[in-house]
């Protein structure tokens, strides 16, 4: 997802607003809301290129960097492509999230850890989610 997030025009995966779908934050990734649906303002394609055209006419590194700590979004070339949608067509890194088990991490040291889900009802409501998606 590195990777993706830079070609994206994205900030970091650990910036505080890391999706690169929606505006949730490091802190409400925790939260059940972080699994509902519309819980959190969605990112759009005309707004992602929008603030990163503002990043594109900034000219000074550190504005530049501040600009990302508070926008999460950077300048890429992907969005001068009229037919890319650069929130719906950037895809999630399946080697890092999937292959190297960074999701199965963090469902276990959010979801578990955390004692959101239990080995009992709330875990098996998890699941019941999961098999609708």
């Amino acid at each position: 997802k590195p990777a993706a997030h830079k070609i994206g025009g994205f900030a970091s995966h650990s910036h505080t607003n890391f999706c690169t779908c929606c505006w949730i934050s490091i802190a409400s990734k925790d939260k059940v809301s972080a699994f509902e649906k519309g819980a959190f303002k969605v990112r759009t394609d005309a707004q992602h290129c929008e603030l990163g055209e503002l990043y594109r006419n900034l000219t000074t590194p550190n504005a530049r960097k501040t600009f990302v700590k508070d926008f999460a979004t950077r300048y890429t070339q992907l969005s001068r492509l009229p037919y890319f949608n650069i929130v719906e067509q950037v895809i999630i890194d399946p080697m890092h999230n999937l292959f190297l088990g960074l999701v199965q991490t963090h469902f276990y040291n959010i979801w578990v850890q955390n004692k959101i889900l239990h080995p009992n009802y709330k875990l098996q409501t998890f699941h019941e989610m999961l098999a609708d998606v």
